[in-house]
C-alpha cells in the first residue's frame, strides 16, 4: 500500500507538470496586466523592483520582488517568466498534498493533490506572469500551517517551525495581494476559537498574530500615508449577480470563463445557448463538486472552520461589489479557491463505497476533465493570450526611427519588451488623452465618487457630442506642430476599437441597450481614438492599415 500510494503521488504530480508545461510559450506574448509583472521584475535592483511596485500597483511586492530574483539565474523571456509561475503551480499541488494529509489522512493528501492536478484554474494561472500562482501557493500553505497548529493538543507546545510558517506565510499572502488580510484574519480567528474551545494556552498563538502583527506595521503606514491609490481605482470590467456563477464554474469546471472580462448576464446566456456539452462539461461538474464538498461539510463539523475564511473573503468581495467601484472577477477571488478545492479532495476521500459511489465520482470528474483537455481547443493550458508581441512585430514592422510617435491604449511602458526601437515617443489614449479631457479633467474629484454606471450616465451626452474635447485638440495640435517632415505618427488598436467610425459610436451611445453593454473604460477609449485617428486624417499622410491576428495599427506621416 505504501509502494502504490508513492506511485500514485508521482504519477499526480507528473500530470500536474504535464498540464501547466504544455503550450507554455504563448504566441502572442504577455497580455497587460503580465507586461505590467515584467516590468516591475525587470528593474535594475530589489530597491528599484520595490520603489516601482509601490508607486505602480495596488499590491506589495513580494511577487515581483521573486520573480526579479528568477529572472537573474534565468533570464527575462517569455517562457522563463512563464516558468516561474509553473513552479509555484506544482508546489501548490505538493502543498495540497501535505495539507490533506494534516487535514485527515495521506488518502486524503492524495485526492486533494489530484483535485488541484487536474484545476483548470489552477493551471490557466500556472501559465500566467502573475501573482496568482504564488499566492494560491502561499494560501495552500498557510493552511497546511494552520492545520498543523490547530492539531497540536495538550500539553505539546507548536514547534517553532509551525509557528514562524505561520507567521512568515501569513504576512507573505497579503504582501503578494493587498486584501489578502480579509482571509488572513479569519484564519487567526478559526484558530483562536478553536484553542479557546479546547481550553488550550493561547500563548503560541498570540506569538503568531504578534509577529504577524509587528511584520505588518510598515505595511500599514504605508497604506494609511497613501490611502487615496488604495480607494480611487478605475477600471471598466463589467459585473453582475450571473458573474458570482462564473466563479463557481471556474473553480469546479474545465471551462473557464471571464478571465479577462467577466461575460454580460452569463446566465441568461448559458439557458438561450444551452447544450450537451455545456450540461458535461459546466452543469455536471459543478453540481457534482458542490455535492461532494457539501457532503464532506456536513460529514466533518470541523471542515467547515476550514471553508469560513474563503466564505467571509467572497462575502467581503460581495459587500464591496455592492458598496463600491469594486467588480468581482474570478481571479480577484483566487485565494478563496484552495480551501475550498481542499474540502472537495476530503469529501471524494470519504464518499460511501455503498454501490462504488467511492469509484463513480471521482472517476466522473476525471474523465470529464481528461475529456476537455483531450479534445478542447479552449483547454486551459491551450488558452492564448492577447498579448502585445503581435503589435509589437508590426510597430517593428514599419522601421521606426528614434523621435516617432506610437499611441497605445493605457501603460506607456507595454511595448518595452517587444519593441526594437528604444526611443520612441509614446503616449497613451487613456492616460494623455481620454482622462485629459477638460470633461472628465475637470470633474475628475466628483466623478471618482461615483459609480462607473453612474458616471456613464451622466458622461453620455459628452460622449455623443460630435465636437472632440478641446484639451485633445490642443495636445494632437501640440504634437502636429512639433513633428518633421519624415516622422511618423503610429496608432495602436484592436479590430474591435476600429469597428468603431464617429456614426457607428454616436449610434451605440444613443442606443440604450448598446450603451448599457460598453464599458466605461470603452466609452472613453473610443472617443479618444476617433478624435486622434481624425486629426492625423486631416494633417498628416495616411501610409497604411496593418493588421495581425487581433492587432491593428495605422501609420500616418508628416
Amino acid at each position: 500500500m505504501k509502494n502504490k500510494n508513492l506511485w500514485i503521488g508521482l504519477g499526480i504530480l507528473l500530470a500536474a507538470v504535464i498540464f501547466r508545461v504544455l503550450c507554455l510559450d504563448k504566441t502572442g506574448g504577455l497580455w497587460y496586466d503580465e507586461l505590467v509583472s515584467y516590468k516591475e521584475a525587470a528593474q535594475a535592483d530589489i530597491i528599484h523592483v520595490i520603489s516601482y511596485t509601490l508607486k505602480t500597483d495596488v499590491h506589495f511586492p513580494v511577487y515581483p520582488v521573486l520573480l526579479h530574483l528568477w529572472t537573474k539565474i534565468f533570464s527575462l523571456s517569455d517562457i522563463s517568466l512563464r516558468a516561474f509561475s509553473v513552479t509555484f503551480g506544482v508546489l501548490t499541488v505538493i502543498a495540497a498534498y501535505f495539507a490533506g494529509k494534516e487535514l485527515k489522512s495521506k488518502e486524503t493528501g492524495l485526492y486533494c493533490a489530484a483535485v488541484f492536478a487536474i484545476n483548470s484554474f489552477l493551471i490557466y494561472y500556472s501559465q500566467e506572469v502573475r501573482l496568482y500562482s504564488l499566492l494560491m501557493f502561499l494560501i495552500t500553505l498557510l493552511t497546511y500551517f494552520a492545520l498543523r497548529f490547530k492539531n497540536v493538543r495538550g500539553r505539546v507546545p507548536a514547534s517553532k517551525l509551525v509557528i514562524t510558517g505561520l507567521s512568515l506565510t501569513a504576512w507573505a499572502a497579503v504582501h503578494t495581494y493587498t486584501i489578502a488580510f480579509l482571509y488572513v484574519l479569519p484564519v487567526f480567528g478559526v484558530l483562536y476559537y478553536e484553542k479557546y474551545r479546547q481550553k488550550e494556552n493561547l500563548m503560541p498563538l498570540n506569538y503568531v498574530a504578534s509577529i504577524f502583527g509587528i511584520l505588518c506595521l510598515p505595511s500599514l503606514f504605508y497604506i494609511s500615508s497613501n490611502y487615496a491609490n488604495y480607494t480611487n481605482q478605475i477600471n471598466g470590467y463589467y459585473c453582475d449577480w450571473s458573474s458570482l456563477f462564473v466563479v463557481i464554474q471556474d473553480w469546479f469546471s474545465p471551462v473557464l470563463e471571464g478571465l479577462l472580462n467577466n461575460p454580460v448576464h452569463y446566465i441568461s446566456y448559458i439557458v438561450h445557448n444551452f447544450t450537451l456539452s455545456v450540461l458535461f462539461f459546466i452543469i455536471l461538474p459543478v453540481i457534482v463538486s458542490l455535492a461532494v464538498t457539501g457532503f464532506a461539510l456536513k460529514k466533518d463539523k470541523d471542515t467547515l472552520l476550514l471553508i469560513i475564511p474563503s466564505v467571509v473573503f467572497f462575502i467581503a468581495e460581495i459587500i464591496a461589489f455592492q458598496t463600491t467601484n469594486f467588480k468581482i472577477l474570478p481571479r480577484y477571488v483566487a485565494l478563496a479557491l484552495p480551501n475550498v478545492l481542499l474540502v472537495l479532495g476530503l469529501g471524494l476521500s470519504m464518499l460511501p463505497k455503498t454501490k462504488k459511489v467511492n469509484i463513480i465520482i471521482p472517476a466522473l470528474l476525471l474523465v470529464i476533465n481528461l475529456s476537455y483537455f483531450c479534445f478542447s481547443q479552449n483547454a486551459a493550458f491551450r488558452l492564448p493570450r492577447s498579448g502585445f508581441r503581435v503589435v509589437s512585430e508590426l510597430i517593428n514592422s514599419q522601421n521606426l526611427n528614434d523621435g516617432d510617435f506610437v499611441v497605445v491604449w493605457n501603460r506607456k511602458e507595454v511595448l518595452d519588451k517587444y519593441v526594437q526601437t528604444e526611443n520612441l515617443m509614446i503616449l497613451s489614449l487613456l492616460k494623455d488623452f481620454a482622462y485629459r479631457s477638460e470633461k472628465i479633467l475637470g470633474h475628475e474629484e466628483e466623478l471618482n465618487k461615483l459609480s462607473l454606471e453612474k458616471r456613464k450616465e451622466i458622461l453620455r451626452t459628452y460622449f455623443a457630442e460630435v465636437i472632440p474635447p478641446r484639451n485633445n485638440i490642443a495636445l494632437m495640435s501640440f504634437i502636429l506642430r512639433k513633428m518633421k517632415p519624415g516622422q511618423r505618427f503610429v496608432i495602436t488598436s484592436s479590430k474591435y476599437f476600429d469597428e468603431f467610425s464617429p456614426e457607428v459610436f454616436a449610434g451605440t451611445v444613443n442606443n440604450d441597450e448598446k450603451y448599457a453593454l460598453i464599458s466605461y473604460n470603452d466609452l472613453l477609449t473610443i472617443k479618444s481614438l476617433i478624435v486622434v485617428k481624425e486629426m492625423c486624417a486631416r494633417n498628416l499622410n495616411f501610409k497604411g492599415r496593418y493588421e495581425n491576428g487581433d492587432s491593428v495599427i495605422f501609420v500616418f506621416e508628416k
